[in-house]
Parts: C-alpha cells; structure tokens; sequence
C-alpha cells in the first residue's frame, strides 16, 4: 500500500495558479497554451505534470510536461494542436513535452488497473494522480490513480529496457547517456521506494530513502541529483559513466531479488 501523507494531498489540491505564482516568468506560456486548447474541440482535459506541478521546475532547464486526454484519438487534431505547441515553445525558448492518450483508452485501462503514458513507465500513473495540476478541460486525475498499480514484473521489465539504453547511448556520446542515466536513476528510486510502500517525488527526499537501503549507491544517486542542477558544466568520463550503470543495474538486481523472493513463497 503506497502512502498517503499529507504532502501528498497538498500537492493534489494545488491548482494553475499556484503554478503560476510560483513561477510568474511562466505566466505567458501557460495563458498560451490555454488559448490553444480553449480554441481546439475534443480536447477533455489537459494535465500539468512533472517538475513544474511539483514545485521541483529548473528555469532554463526543466521542461513543461502536458499530459492532453482527447474526447477520442484524431491524429489530424493531434498535429495542429502539436504544431501550435510547438511555435509557443519557439516563441518563448522553453521545451514543452506533450503526451497524448484519449477517454476510451483511459477507461479500458482502468479495468485493467494499467496503463503506459507515452514512453513512461506503468508505475508513472501514481505521480499524475497525485501530483499533476489540471490546466485545462475536465479534472482526470482520478483516471491515472486507478490505473495505478506497483507490479515487479514490470518494474524488472522497465529497468531492464531503461539500462540497455543507457548502455547504447554510452556507446556513441557518454554526456548525453549520463543525463538520461540521471533521469533513469530516479526513475529506478522512485520505483523501488514505491514497491516498499513509500510515495515520494522530491529528489532530494529520494535520496536520503536510497541512502537508507545502501548508503554507496545512495552516494552516487546523490551525485547525480548535483550534477542534474549544473548539467551543462559538468564532464562526463568513463569513471562516472560506470557508477551511473552501477546504480541503474542494483535497482535491476534488487527487484530481481524480491521477484524470486516472491516465487519462492507463490
């Protein structure tokens, strides 16, 4: 059973304004995209997620993630509401990640109690439940927290893929690996932590919890959260390449370890 502290319910309370409150140089942006989903039909509601609706956004680096849920799947649709996106995103020299998913596919997962959100990980769900901010439309967060459910097989499964890309994109450019390697590192924590019962999404919090399961590896999950803030000043070697993989292959092993666990006591 996964927490539910009252961090957490403040964060599911938070609303657009208090996002822009607390980023005021993001308030054209976000009236902008407004504009394009109030001047587009079939769109039922439009999320806010990741580290803007967590109060963790990095002006100049972070994205702004949108999770947009159609009334029903219209690629026409699909593309000019993209293209708009993408000429605010130009315009205001800010990346804007958009996720797309539609009503019926939502509702079909929520019988199931899965569901992929674009090239996210099954266990993402809880996060946009929780703690994304409603932008637009009708509020669908409930959606995701249903869909919500902490299984090995697919953890094992996520790591896995998460530690063969790592590995291929080490192979041509070793910076660009590492900083996908930090976003699958806490990605790995955050799974893990979820498994033994523990919801959280602040990176520094995240740490101190892996610090608490082994203390070296929580080291280098500590390192990594310092070389994300200053990602553009850092080099990047072999040497800090092998922690990175380290670190991603113990999560592999650890969720490993509780699926035998598991098979020997089924």
């Amino acid at each position: 059973m996964v927490e539910d502290d009252k961090k957490t319910k403040f964060m599911t309370s938070r609303c657009v304004d208090d996002v822009v409150g607390n980023y005021p140089e993001l308030k054209g942006v976000i009236s902008a995209l407004n504009e394009v989903f109030q001047g587009k039909s079939g769109i039922a509601s439009v999320l806010l997620r990741g580290s803007l609706a967590t109060n963790q956004y990095i002006p100049g680096k972070s994205d702004i993630d949108l999770s947009i849920i159609l009334d029903k799947y219209d690629f026409k649709k699909i593309r000019s509401t993209n293209l708009s996106i993408k000429n605010i995103s130009a315009t205001n020299k800010i990346p804007i990640s958009v996720t797309y998913t539609d009503v019926p596919e939502l509702s079909r997962d929520m019988e199931l109690g899965m569901h992929f959100h674009g090239s996210k990980n099954s266990n993402y769900n809880l996060e946009i439940g929780k703690c994304s901010v409603t932008l637009y439309g009708t509020d669908m967060r409930e959606y995701f927290l249903a869909c919500q459910s902490v299984n090995l097989e697919r953890i094992y499964f996520d790591l896995s893929k998460n530690i063969t890309d790592f590995i291929n994109r080490s192979t041509s450019d070793l910076f660009e690996a590492y900083k996908k390697g930090i976003n699958y590192a806490f990605i790995g924590a955050k799974q893990i932590l979820m498994y033994k019962g523990i919801f959280e999404v602040d990176k520094s919090a995240i740490v101190e919890h892996m610090k608490s399961i082994t203390p070296e590896l929580g080291s280098t999950l500590e390192e990594a959260y310092a070389d994300s803030k200053r990602i553009h000043s850092i080099m990047v070697d072999e040497e800090k390449s092998d922690r990175m993989f380290r670190l991603l292959t113990y999560y592999k092993g650890y969720i490993g370890k509780e699926l035998r666990r598991d098979e020997k006591y089924d």
